[in-house]
């Protein structure tokens, strides 16, 4: 248990100065929730110890120590009043020795005897102060006995309330911990229980998505396996992209000399176009000369270029010309041959 002193030197009540200055200073205030707390802890130990019987037990253990304290003045008395009673009696012996050897006519035996008298005389009261010494020697003694009986008798029944209240306590705490352990057995159990249906509810379940796993472990193996062929197969499409962004750069390339070819071809076409525009004009210009001249050759055979040729109804609608092709093809062919000498000249 705490000791009081203990208590009030750990407990004891705190103070702190706040100087706001130099020559100012605030009054000291106390901690009062420790007082209170120091309070609430001397209130319990009082308590308990009025409960279980150490209050009187420590009231009994203090009388005890003052009946002892009064045991020992009493023995110091007896041993004082004892000590002078032997010195005394050692004197009358020493002087009875001394009487019985000195004659009694003699002068000193007068004074031998009025010493004897005068130590008996204080013998007399010391031996009643011895005895009264031993009397409240013994009766001081018979006290701290029947006091030190008492406080075995109160420490035997403090014992007693401490070891029933023990086994009270151990009693109760054994109670309440069977029945907590019973009630956490029922809630394990009815968790449990619980646990065990959901598990009934969640087992076919749990084979489907066995299922599905194995389903999805053949796929995976699949789709490692189709993987392997892809990766053969990227492998070679690589070496074959390779070949072919080979082949594609030499038909770029060849794309390239081609166009470089066509452009060539179509910068010659040109030249060509526009020296056969030159010669077209020319010719066209030769032509319209030639016509100018065949016009004046048809003039002077008196033949019209427009007039309708009225012989052959087939070839009802055609000019003159026309007739004249068709009726006198040497005279057209001579006409022609002399056009294409103007036209060669």
């Amino acid at each position: 248990m705490l000791n009081k002193s203990y208590i009030n030197i750990c407990f004891r009540s705190k103070h702190y100065v706040k100087l706001s200055s130099k020559f100012c200073s605030q009054v000291p205030s106390t901690y009062k929730h420790l007082d209170k707390i120091k309070t609430y802890i001397e209130v319990a130990q009082q308590t308990y110890e009025d409960v279980m019987g150490m209050t009187t037990i420590k009231k009994i253990q203090g009388d005890v120590i003052e009946v002892e304290k009064a045991l020992n003045r009493a023995q110091l008395e007896r041993q004082d009043i004892q000590n002078e009673l032997d010195k005394i009696r050692s004197k009358i012996k020493n002087i009875t020795m001394e009487m019985e050897k000195t004659p009694r006519s003699h002068d000193s035996y007068l004074k031998l005897v009025t010493e004897e008298h005068s130590l008996l005389k204080l013998e007399g009261p010391l031996q009643y102060k011895f005895e009264r010494a031993v009397e409240s020697e013994r009766v001081t003694f018979e006290e701290l006995s029947k006091r030190v009986r008492h406080a075995h008798e109160k420490e035997r029944e403090r014992v007693e309330k401490t070891r029933v209240v023990s086994l009270l306590c151990t009693i109760f705490g054994t109670g309440v911990g069977i029945m907590g352990s019973l009630i956490s057995d029922i809630i394990k159990n009815k968790r449990l229980q619980k646990m065990y249906d959901e598990a009934k509810e969640l087992g076919p379940k749990i084979n489907g998505m066995h299922d599905k796993l194995n389903n999805l472990s053949l796929d995976r193996n699949l789709k490692i396996d189709v993987s392997k062929e892809l990766k053969d197969q990227i492998k070679v499409l690589n070496i074959s992209t390779n070949e072919l962004f080979k082949m594609i750069n030499n038909i770029q390339n060849e794309f390239k000399n081609e166009e470089k070819k066509v452009e060539s071809i179509i910068k010659i076409q040109n030249v060509i176009t526009n020296e056969l525009h030159e010669k077209i004009d020319k010719i066209q210009e030769k032509v319209v000369g030639s016509n100018i001249k065949l016009i004046e050759i048809l003039d002077k055979l008196d033949i019209s270029p427009v007039e309708e040729y009225p012989k052959h109804p087939e070839y009802k609608g055609k000019t003159s010309l026309l007739g004249l092709i068709i009726d006198h093809p040497y005279i057209t062919l001579g006409i022609v041959g002399l056009l294409l000498l103007m036209i060669s000249r």
